[in-house]
């Protein structure tokens, strides 16, 4: 909730993946608490991941030139978020994710015509890690769009506890076999994953869903 209340300019559209963690409820309501977020929507569906999550702001404004995606554990500095958007926004087209030292991939802004091209980020990836070091792997293995590290910014990522949850090492090390299995090794240097599909190319594998799941007792 802190992040919501931190919120200090005006946004559009805010969309808040719930994961199954609190009331939507709670969420909406703290969001129209605070007269600088015009609309919400809210999705209260069980964990679907992180890559599903951010899936799903994509999709619920597929339209917008951009979408800034940020953790709900990131601390924001006042102005900060306006000041993100207005350097967003100043990138030219071969930029295709923009974010801040030190908060990282918490705060991130993904730009629309490099997910056109690169596809939208892998859901086989879950509950968690992985899935926005492949997106970026996509990024430099295109050679037409780099990552922005937007300097001079304070907004930090406090940085959950998820690593220690039961179950969590094996889904980390899962993720990590299926990133090896689909990218190439320095010995094998091909361009695209799997050593030939294309770039934005992934099928969610239901079964290994199913095993990550089966890891976390969900």
């Amino acid at each position: 909730m802190h992040l919501l209340q931190s919120i200090d300019c005006a946004v559009e559209n805010l969309v808040v993946i719930n994961n199954g963690r609190l009331p939507g409820e709670t969420w909406a309501e703290s969001a129209e608490a605070n007269s600088h977020i015009k609309s919400v929507i809210v999705h209260t569906q069980e964990n679907t991941g992180v890559a599903t999550g951010w899936n799903r702001i994509i999709e619920s404004r597929p339209k917008g030139p951009y979408w800034i995606i940020l953790n709900d554990d990131i601390e924001l500095s006042p102005g900060e978020l306006d000041r993100f958007n207005s350097d967003l926004i100043g990138t030219d087209d071969s930029i295709a994710v923009c974010t801040v030292a030190p908060a990282g991939l918490a705060l991130m802004g993904v730009k629309r015509n490099a997910v056109e091209c690169l596809g939208r980020f892998d859901e086989n990836f879950w509950p968690c890690y992985f899935e926005d070091v492949d997106f970026l792997k996509r990024v430099t293995a295109s050679r037409r769009f780099e990552l922005a590290t937007f300097p001079g910014y304070s907004s930090r990522h406090s940085m959950g506890g998820l690593a220690s949850v039961r179950g969590m090492q094996n889904c980390i090390e899962e993720n990590e076999r299926y990133f090896k299995e689909k990218w190439p090794t320095p010995e094998n240097p091909w361009a695209h994953p799997w050593g030939g599909e294309k770039l934005s190319h992934w099928h969610l594998d239901l079964e290994r869903r199913a095993r990550l799941v089966g890891y976390l007792g969900c």
